[in-house]
């Protein structure tokens, strides 16, 4: 399967306690991806799979686009047996997921470049309803494009 996995600060009461920046700077190096246990995100992550692959898409602010792309590496598990995580994703988080093949896009892939290549983006218009939700299953198809533009790019 294939996911986009969409990214935004971390905010307890309005107040940021780390950018998005932040966090995928932390998680990509840790190479552990992290989800909370609030549902519909709890029961999704379990469908989770070994193998699937997965584009990291930050939100909010001067931000919309892809940055990283990467594999899942095992099954979720508690977020209590991974040692050495930044303190505050112990608070926040309840799950977490193994990575391998981490590969950043530089620069990153703007949603507005390729936003009329996408087929799960039905309404083009009202195109960031797609992004509220963490996380998103696309077509292997939607997938492969991405991919492609941020290759395209590096060039």
């Amino acid at each position: 399967m294939y996911y986009i996995f969409v990214v935004n600060d971390l905010k307890n009461d309005l107040k940021i306690m780390m950018s998005c920046e932040e966090i995928v700077e932390k998680l990509l190096d840790k190479k552990y991806w992290l989800f909370n246990d609030k549902y519909p995100i709890s029961s999704r992550v379990k469908k989770l799979k070994r193998y699937d692959k997965v584009l990291l898409y930050m939100a909010g602010n001067h931000r919309k686009f892809f940055v990283a792309s990467f594999t899942l590496d095992g099954e979720s598990r508690n977020i209590e047996e991974v040692i050495g995580l930044d303190n505050k994703f112990y608070d926040f988080f309840r799950f977490a997921i193994p990575i391998k093949d981490v590969r950043t896009f530089v620069p990153p892939v703007s949603i507005n470049t390729i936003i009329n290549d996408l087929d799960f983006i039905n309404n083009k218009k009202y195109w960031g309803l797609f992004f509220r939700q963490s996380m998103k299953a696309i077509s292997e198809k939607d997938y492969i494009q991405i991919i492609n533009s941020s290759q395209k790019k590096e060039q």
